[in-house]
Formats: structure tokens, C-alpha cells, sequence
């Protein structure tokens, strides 16, 4: 099993630096010149697609087994994981970035490298105050419809991800000058066509590697389309679900539910995609193994780690690893009256024999942490003393239990939106059994995304459904902010990503710190003091950090993984077919 050392393994990822410079990859050049108010500036180039993909990818091609036909296929077959909208404004399944990957842009990303990338932008310039960024845009883009893509796209898709009462990304974005009054925040200015410029309310250092790290979830989107309908209509509308106009190498063609996405090459994109059509199909992991043995899936990043060593003995299939940058997380819902005594959640981690359910679940392709911090990177906000370094011991869960008064009889239910997902499956009853073995009864509630989100509502007699549930997702490797929005007073779900509804002020008061300071020095034990709060009053555990494993056709050219899985298509446009 590869159980490593997490705080080696974090460190040998890429920090991100500080935001006063973003990065392209290899031809990127960095220049310093004269600015107008602000002082000097910093201009990094951005452009999109191809790259190195880093040292963190592992390789392992074909073996000597059967496989399909090396045909050049018409339509790309890819597995898609589970979903349930495609309106960017609304919580969904992990699915739904495999396909918007496809079909959009976002104004910037995190590359395989975890360093800052133009999507729309093509490049940037970070005022010395850090307060200000003017993004040039790409001009040569052209949306499906055949309507040039402009800087009032930019602006307007950036005034409503940082509306609060629509976007759910409002809070993690936030912090731009005059956000929160009017339509379009005095922060957000377009002037002309293919400049964008951002003005933020105050010291925000990682404000540009946040806005990247959420990739292509927040995706430019058309504002000649949509920049007529309101704020519900944009909340409630079928449009991005049946005929959304797109910006990137496929076009939408149509969505059949719990079955499968198509697309279709986009003929204005800049360099045609080398396939007609992609077909994204829902599939449980046996079926997406064996259609790759067959030769009619061509590459899934849901690979079940059990079926490594089989296909990696297929001549028609290459597998790719790579470090992931998301945490499988069992999540509580802490005002749940059993869970409000942190010491039964403390109870709950003691329990949790996350070796073995990294070895029995990910056939080690994972690897655990025992101070429960979520964040992969930078290593400078990791602090090395935690007050509690959570190792398996059951006897002490028992104690804590009996401390907190615990009631025995007491039946707590579990969310597992994987289903019959043989990952998600195992993982559920492993911490059944580890949890009824020291006195804690829980049941598991099998069910999908948008049940989910509605037991996570902001209704409390809904919520008293379940107690806790399965969750994966989020970049945790940019910077330590990242963190803030899964368990601050003002990001409650809907208008946020808090699901666990956990709130502390102290807590929030050390978030807004961090942001007033600029150095990793000054920012570093601010990140300490807050980590350390959240692994004495756990919010949620950590269950591993899982590898992302991509098996596609060894014909298949050009695919380069990265952290988020969902997000295996960024460079789509890139890939070719090599048989």
C-alpha cells in the first residue's frame, strides 16, 4: 500500500506562489514595466492548451493481453461521472466538469502543474498593490453561435458568479470592489473589447490562484444570450441544461438524463478537434472496464484501482497517475443534535482506520492523513504541531463517546451519492463496521446528487434526514483560503459551498486575516492557528487524498491529467488519434 508520509508527499507538489505573477508553462515570459496609478506591473502570458504536464504523472502502457481495434473512431467514448445540472450557478455532480471542460472557457485554470493558466485570457497584469488586474483577452475566439466572444461576456459572466443571491461561487470569488451593489460591481470594468479589469475591494493575494482553482466550473458564458434574463430566470432556466451556446472545441448537442452527454466538434474554434463527436456516457466502473477492454469506451478518469493491474495487461490501454488534489471527505452536518458535542466527531475520526480503508478501497492509490487538514499545499500553511494527531484507536473514540454522554441507541444516517458505485459502496460499509465497533449505529442512504442537496438545504426538518454524507471534490493545493468556504459563517448552502452548515467567528476573524497580508511569512501561522481549530472541532474527516487514475485507448494522444479528475478534459481540443 502506498501509505506515505503526508507531509513529504505535500511537499513534493508545486506551491503556488504568492499572486503577483501567474504562469503559462515552459514559453511563458515574465516582464516588469511601467504602470499608470498602481505602479509597476507584471505581465505573465497565458495561453491555453498543451503544456507539460510535470513529474507528477506516472505513465504505464500496453501488456500483452487483447484489446479493441486501433480504427480512428468518429465519436470519442468517455465515461462521465454523475450530475445534476449544467447551469454553472448551481451546486452539482463532480460530472459536470468533464463536461463543461469541453464546451468552455474559463477565464483561467490550474494546469497539470497546478500553475496558473490562460483559458479566455491570453494574458495579465497584477498592479504592485496587488489591487488591480487587467486580463487581455483572447481574440480569436467565437462562440457556437457564431458571435465573437468579447470582454462583455467576461464582464457580465463575472457580475453574476459574484451575485450571491444566484451564484453559489459568490463567496469564493468575492472580495471585489463595490460587489454586492448594483448589477455590475464598480470592481468590474471592459474597456474595450478585449480587456477585462478587475479592482479588488482590498488585500486579496490569492484572489487570481482561487478564481483559477475553481477551473472550468466558472466558464465564460454569452451575454448576448443571457444578459436579458434575471436573476431567477438564470437560476431556474432549462437553457444551460438543452441548448446552452458554447465557447470551446465541441458544442453542446443534447443531454439524455443518467445516460449520456453529446457533443459535436465546433467549427469555429480556432484548430478543428480531431473528433466529430464526443459521446460522455454515465457508467458504473465494472461497465466502464470492461467496454475499455473492448475498445468502446476510450478513456475514463473514474478508474477503480482494482482493475489497475487487469488493464494495465491490455494492449489497448494505457494507464496515467497523477498526485489528486481532493480530498474524499466524510462531511457532517454539525448541527445534527448528536454531532453538535465535537467530541463525538473527534470520536468518529479515533474510529476511522484509514490505512485500511485506503488499502481495501483505492488498493493503496491513496494516501491518509492523521491531522485532518484539509489542504494538500502550500506546505508553508500546513502546521507541522496539530493539537491532535488523530490515530486509529477505537478504545479511545469509546472514551470520548462516554465523555460526551453518548446514547447508544442513538441511529445516525449516512449520504452515499455513488450508489451502487463499488468505490463509494466498500468505503460506506468499512465505515459502518468501524463505527459500530465503538458503539455508533449508523445507516446508509443511497441516493443521488440533487437528494443530496436538498436534505442539505436550508431547512432544518429536511436536514434531519441524514447526519452526515460521502463528498469529493474542490482544489485544496493553491492556496490555504481554499479551505475558507467549506466552513464559514456567511457560505451556508445555497448561497455557498458550507454543507456542513459549521460556523465560528473566531475562525472567520483568522480567514479575513490571512487575506490582509501578503507574504507566505506573514500569512503562514494565521493558517496554522485556523487549522488547528479545525482539527479540534472537525468539521469534516479526511478520509484519503486519492491518486487520479486515467485509463484510455493506447492510440489516444495527447490527454494529460490533472488533479481534479472531472477536469481530464481541459485540453480536449488537443487530443488526436494516432492508430
Amino acid at each position: 500500500m502506498r501509505n506515505l508520509n503526508f507531509k513529504r508527499w505535500a511537499g513534493l507538489l508545486l506551491a503556488l506562489a504568492m499572486v503577483v505573477a501567474a504562469c503559462s508553462g515552459e514559453t511563458a515570459e515574465t516582464t516588469t514595466t511601467a504602470g499608470g496609478d498602481g505602479g509597476g506591473t507584471t505581465t505573465t502570458s497565458g495561453g491555453g492548451g498543451g503544456g507539460d504536464d510535470g513529474d507528477t504523472t506516472t505513465t504505464t502502457s500496453s501488456g500483452d493481453g487483447d484489446g479493441g481495434s486501433a480504427t480512428a473512431p468518429d465519436t470519442l467514448n468517455i465515461q462521465v461521472g454523475e450530475f445534476s445540472t449544467l447551469n454553472p450557478f448551481l451546486s452539482s455532480g463532480i460530472g459536470r466538469g468533464t463536461v463543461t471542460a469541453a464546451i468552455y472557457q474559463p477565464l483561467v485554470f490550474l494546469d497539470p502543474n497546478n500553475e496558473i493558466r490562460g483559458g479566455a485570457a491570453e494574458s495579465w497584469e497584477i498592479s504592485d498593490d496587488g489591487l488591480t488586474i487587467t486580463f487581455n483577452l483572447r481574440q480569436d475566439l467565437v462562440w457556437s453561435d457564431g458571435e465573437p466572444f468579447t470582454s462583455e461576456d467576461v464582464l457580465w459572466t463575472m457580475s453574476k458568479m459574484l451575485t450571491a443571491e444566484l451564484s453559489q461561487w459568490a463567496n469564493r470569488i468575492g472580495g471585489v470592489l463595490g460587489q454586492g451593489e448594483g448589477d455590475i460591481p464598480e470592481g468590474l470594468t471592459a474597456p474595450d473589447d478585449y480587456t477585462f479589469v478587475v479592482q479588488l475591494a482590498g488585500s486579496n493575494p490569492p484572489w487570481l490562484s482561487i478564481l483559477a482553482a475553481q477551473g472550468f466550473v466558472i466558464s465564460m458564458l454569452p451575454e448576448h444570450i443571457l444578459g436579458g434574463l434575471s436573476n431567477e430566470e438564470l437560476a431556474t432556466s432549462e437553457y444551460f441544461n438543452d441548448e446552452p451556446v458554447t465557447l470551446g472545441p465541441y458544442k453542446f448537442v443534447r443531454w439524455e438524463r443518467d445516460q449520456f452527454v453529446e457533443l459535436e466538434a465546433d467549427p469555429n474554434w480556432p484548430t478543428p478537434p480531431a473528433f466529430q463527436k464526443v459521446t460522455m456516457s454515465l457508467l458504473q466502473t465494472d461497465v466502464a472496464t470492461a467496454q475499455l477492454e473492448t475498445g468502446d469506451l476510450h478513456l475514463t478518469a473514474q478508474v477503480a484501482p482494482i482493475d489497475v493491474a487487469r488493464l494495465e495487461g491490455l494492449d489497448n490501454v494505457e494507464i496515467q497517475t497523477v498526485t489528486g488534489v481532493w480530498p474524499e471527505v466524510l462531511q457532517f452536518f454539525v448541527d445534527t443534535p448528536a454531532l453538535q458535542d465535537p467530541r463525538v466527531r473527534q470520536a468518529m475520526a479515533f474510529a476511522l482506520d484509514l490505512e485500511g480503508l485506503c488499502s481495501e478501497v483505492l488498493a493503496g492509490y491513496c494516501a491518509v492523513t492523521r491531522d485532518q487538514v484539509r489542504l494538500l499545499a502550500p506546505a508553508w500553511a500546513i502546521p507541522d504541531d496539530v493539537p491532535i494527531q488523530y490515530e486509529y484507536n477505537p478504545e479511545r473514540a469509546i472514551e470520548l463517546l462516554e465523555e460526551a454522554g453518548w446514547d447508544p441507541s442513538t441511529r445516525l444516517t449516512m449520504v452515499n451519492i455513488g450508489g451502487d458505485d463499488r468505490v463509494r459502496s466498500t468505503e460506506s460499509v468499512i465505515i459502518q463496521a468501524n463505527f459500530a465497533a465503538v458503539g455508533i449505529g449508523m445507516d446508509i442512504l443511497s441516493t443521488d446528487v440533487g437528494t443530496l442537496l436538498e436534505i442539505g438545504g436550508r431547512d432544518p426538518a429536511r436536514r434531519s434526514e441524514a447526519a452526515m454524507f460521502i463528498n469529493r471534490g474542490a482544489h485544496f493545493a493553491a492556496d490555504p483560503n481554499q479551505v475558507s468556504p467549506y466552513n464559514s459563517c456567511d457560505t451556508f448552502f445555497p448561497n455557498g459551498a458550507n454543507l456542513s452548515f459549521y460556523c465560528r467567528e473566531d475562525l472567520d476573524a483568522l480567514w479575513a486575516a490571512g487575506l490582509e497580508v501578503a507574504s507566505p511569512e506573514e500569512r503562514a501561522p494565521i493558517y496554522h492557528e485556523a487549522f488547528s481549530i479545525l482539527n479540534e472541532d472537525i468539521d469534516s474527516l479526511i478520509l484519503y487524498w486519492p491518486e487520479t487514475i486515467v485509463a484510455q485507448a493506447t492510440d489516444l494522444a495527447g490527454v494529460q491529467p490533472v488533479g481534479q479528475p472531472e477536469h481530464v478534459t481541459w485540453n480536449i481540443g488537443d487530443w488526436t488519434w494516432e492508430g
